[in-house]
């Protein structure tokens, strides 16, 4: 399913936020399931310097789903990519900090 149109002036921004992912399966962001909102953009940094595993709906499995690199590797949602699940985050050490900021229409 496409992302839905979105037109310059029509989205906001929730404030960017910082969560710890744990060395077990863990939420990073929640599910966009409100009728009042949709989430049509998502970006999420490793602050950390270890690989993060990111998966959609399901539990984050190492070395599976979308590995965010050390550093600064970044996963930013795009029409391929579009999703309006919870997204899951598992780190080979605990404590691994990753950003997110939510833009929603």
């Amino acid at each position: 399913k496409p992302m839905p149109d979105i037109f310059v002036g029509q989205s906001s921004a929730n404030s960017p936020q910082q969560v710890a992912v744990g060395v077990s399966s863990g939420a990073i962001v929640a599910a966009s399931v409100t009728d009042t909102t949709t989430r049509v953009g998502l970006v999420i940094t490793n602050l950390s310097d270890g690989t993060i595993y990111l998966a959609f709906r399901h539990a984050a499995v190492l070395g599976s789903g979308v590995p965010l690199l050390p550093s600064g590797g970044n996963f930013s949602m795009d029409d391929y990519s579009y999703s309006k699940e919870a997204v899951n985050g598992i780190a080979h050490s605990a404590s691994s900090l990753v950003s997110f900021q939510e833009f929603y229409n």
